[in-house]
């Protein structure tokens, strides 16, 4: 179930400070175990997990500029009353209103597969530590290899997604900045980029078992791009993203380029104008049964979490043409 949508739906309709909508859980899901409710207070948007009983595990403490995360216990005061154990999550940034609905999508999904109060706690800590990584990252800024990452994905942004569909109707197709596992995806295909620099080159670190996993989707792509990040010519990662954001005509369109370049951890800063990209190298490649690659289904259980190196030399003859790639992005969607 498309679970950001139904959020999406709840704060519009939900008008009055205090009101409180149920969230809808999966069929599969024990309801008795847990109960999600959705709140506005003081404008913002809060997100309530209880737990039955007292689940003594240690949270810490879990909050940015942009989240805040509380957890409590709630001792039993009559005799029949029950005890639970409470996450309050608010979002404090009205701009990050998007990811903050596909992080607690995310969060209900994954955590829709157990069904005792303690598992459900523990999964839902490990993806609030993942979370609040992109949520923190939305005001530190980026290193230079995240910079180089988001060139990365900005350029074929520009030059393989845009001239299919058009600006306005491509930058939903960016879902890098929301913490999925590809960074461009849709029903019918996703696209995996990779970004090297001199320092790295030829190798790609492939940080998940999921990165690369194309029986998910009808069609998986993965794109190689190397840069030189070291002369004084090419172009800066704030005028890749001024270059695509004065082509977006619609303004809704342009806030949600906005809202995503700030879930990237991007806002324009001048040390971003020190670094000049040139692109030496961007391949294509269709990701299959040949391609090189550690996805879910050949893992043994009890493996997960899997990160490794992937020599791009060694894929040369692996290498689609844009044109071929584009053609069958376009012929998908169209299915």
């Amino acid at each position: 179930m498309n679970y950001e949508k139904k959020l999406e739906k709840f704060w519009k309709e939900m008008v009055s400070e205090g009101s409180i909508i149920g969230l809808e859980m999966p069929d599969y899901f024990d309801q008795w175990s847990t109960n999600w409710k959705a709140l506005k207070r003081n404008s913002k948007k809060v997100i309530i997990l209880e737990f039955p009983g007292i689940i003594e595990q240690k949270f810490g403490k879990k909050s940015s500029k942009n989240l805040e995360i509380k957890y409590f216990k709630r001792k039993r005061i009559f005799s029949d009353s029950e005890e639970k154990s409470v996450l309050e999550i608010t979002l404090l940034n009205d701009k990050l209103d998007e990811p903050f609905n596909y992080f607690i999508s995310s969060l209900v999904q994954e955590t829709s597969l157990y069904s005792d109060s303690r598992s459900i706690f523990i999964r839902s800590r490990e993806l609030i530590d993942e979370w609040l990584v992109l949520f923190r990252r939305a005001t530190k800024g980026l290193s230079e290899p995240m910079q180089a990452g988001l060139y990365g994905e900005l350029t074929i942004l520009k030059d393989i997604i845009i001239p299919i569909f058009g600006i306005d109707n491509s930058i939903k197709f960016w879902t890098g900045p929301l913490h999925k596992a590809k960074d461009f995806e849709s029903h019918k295909w996703a696209i995996e980029v990779k970004t090297t620099t001199r320092k790295d080159y030829p190798f790609a670190r492939i940080s998940s078992e999921y990165q690369l996993d194309f029986e998910e989707f009808n069609t998986l792509f993965f794109y190689s791009i190397y840069l030189n990040s070291e002369g004084s010519d090419g172009e800066t990662l704030n005028e890749i993203v001024k270059k695509i954001n004065t082509k977006i005509s619609d303004n809704e369109v342009k806030d949600l380029f906005q809202k995503r370049l700030l879930l990237a951890g991007y806002e324009e800063k001048n040390n971003y104008d020190k670094i000049h990209y040139d692109e030496l190298k961007l391949n294509g490649y269709l990701v299959n049964e040949s391609f090189p690659k550690i996805i879910p289904s050949g893992l043994d259980n009890g493996i997960n979490r899997v990160s490794y190196t992937l020599n791009i030399n060694s894929i040369e003859n692996l290498i689609s043409s844009n044109e071929v790639i584009q053609n069958q992005i376009k012929s998908n969607e169209q299915a």
